[in-house]
């Protein structure tokens, strides 16, 4: 009697134990995957070109979480958030800087340029940072930048390899990216380009303002991933 009452059982088992089906997406590609942490212990150390001091950026904590979206129990979309908290020796306050990964179950498309009727990626970047106009809240980015990206997000991508940067080191592997408007422009019209360098980050920063050129050159780095 007792192995009926067991057997009677299993189909209530089964059914407690079925674990929930996630969306059929694209998988996060590779390239975000091996930039998307930067751990506790990581910083950067760079040279302010107007006035000749240096200004160290490091993280003090991270943390990730992962939201899924149901409809009538059933999952059909993803939001990966990574939060970064950093300092900087030239500011007393503290950075936050988040960055949310979205993916809406479309597959991604090579076609892609930007506009309304296109197919848009599946994993879509969203950015933000608590302080603006810190030096330090403009020099990282916790993620890569692909080849062919479209501009996206008011950001324009371009590849240069190799490219002879920050003090005259050569990096073979370089993307510029110029933001205009958005979150990842800086504000009161100013322009703002970076380039970032593979395994390193952001290797140079400039802000072209009505009172000039100012550039932030990176001295040294310890990047944890």
């Amino acid at each position: 009697m007792r192995q009926l009452w067991y057997l009677a059982l299993l189909p209530l088992l089964a059914v407690q134990c079925r674990k929930e089906e996630e969306a059929a997406v694209t998988p996060l590609p590779a390239g975000l995957q091996a930039y998307a942490y930067f751990l506790p212990g990581t910083y950067w150390i760079y040279r302010d070109s107007a006035s000749g001091q240096l200004d160290s950026v490091w993280v003090t904590s991270a943390r990730t979480w992962v939201h899924s979206t149901k409809d009538r129990n059933r999952v059909y979309g993803r939001n990966e958030e990574l939060e970064v908290q950093m300092a900087s020796s030239s500011s007393t306050a503290k950075i936050t800087y988040t960055s949310q990964r979205t993916c809406i179950g479309i597959p991604d498309s090579s076609t892609f340029s930007g506009s309304d009727n296109d197919i848009v990626p599946c994993w879509l970047i969203h950015q933000h940072r608590a302080n603006d106009f810190a030096t330090a809240s403009a020099v990282v980015f916790a993620y890569a930048l692909r080849v062919g990206q479209p501009e996206l997000n008011g950001a324009a991508y371009r590849y240069r390899l190799p490219q002879r940067l920050s003090g005259g080191r050569t990096f073979e592997q370089v993307v510029s990216v110029t933001t205009r408007d958005g979150d990842l422009a800086t504000r009161a019209g100013f322009l703002t380009r970076y380039w970032w360098a593979k395994g390193l980050g952001v290797v140079q920063q400039r802000q072209y303002r009505s009172i000039g050129v100012q550039t932030w050159t990176l001295v040294r780095e310890h990047i944890l991933q």
